[in-house]
């Protein structure tokens, strides 16, 4: 004979608002679990949440699952503006492709400690090949920044030569490197 189960009915607590790790405890504290972190482009506080399903006061089983969306500022902002205009219908693939990489990878800066190295690379070539080439040594790399690039947020603008500046990449960081494999 089947065992009946009786699931318990909890209230979804109102996360709007609140850090995420608050958001997280708050989700644990009700007995529900998180599906999902999306983030969104916000000039809210980074990491506070601006929506969640099943939404506040909602009635929901023990154990359900809550999605939370939660507040990132977009590499665009540190960008020169010349890269953050937009065309006539609105796109912007610089825009889009640091959209593409803070999702994939978070906040680059918050890995930084943990990497060997890092290679930002702008309209790689047909299919990456030529990044590909690089990452497996049959080409030679060679890269300098075209811009600084700052240490955090509260730097920007920060421009090559602002006296006091400590930005995290300065104007020309880079390197070159030969071959390793023909």
């Amino acid at each position: 004979m089947a065992e009946l189960k009786i699931r318990q009915v909890v209230r979804v607590p109102d996360l709007t608002g609140q850090p995420l790790t608050k958001a997280r405890l708050m989700i644990e504290n009700a007995g529900l679990r998180i599906d999902a972190v999306l983030f969104r482009e916000s000039y809210e506080e980074k990491n506070t949440v601006l929506e969640q399903r099943p939404p506040r006061g909602q009635m929901v089983y023990s154990g359900d699952m809550v999605t939370l969306y939660v507040a990132r500022r977009s590499y665009t902002e540190l960008l020169p503006a010349i890269y953050r205009r937009s065309d006539a219908i609105g796109r912007n693939f610089v825009r889009d492709l640091c959209w593409l990489l803070e999702h994939i990878f978070g906040r680059i800066t918050d890995q930084l400690d943990q990497m060997d190295a890092l290679v930002a690379s702008w309209l790689p070539g047909s299919e990456g090949a030529g990044v590909a080439d690089v990452l497996f040594g049959r080409a030679g790399f060679s890269g300098q920044l075209s811009v600084t690039w700052p240490r955090s947020e509260d730097q920007v603008p920060i421009n090559r030569g602002d006296r006091g500046a400590d930005p995290l990449f300065p104007y020309g960081w880079g390197l070159r490197t030969r071959p390793v494999r023909g």
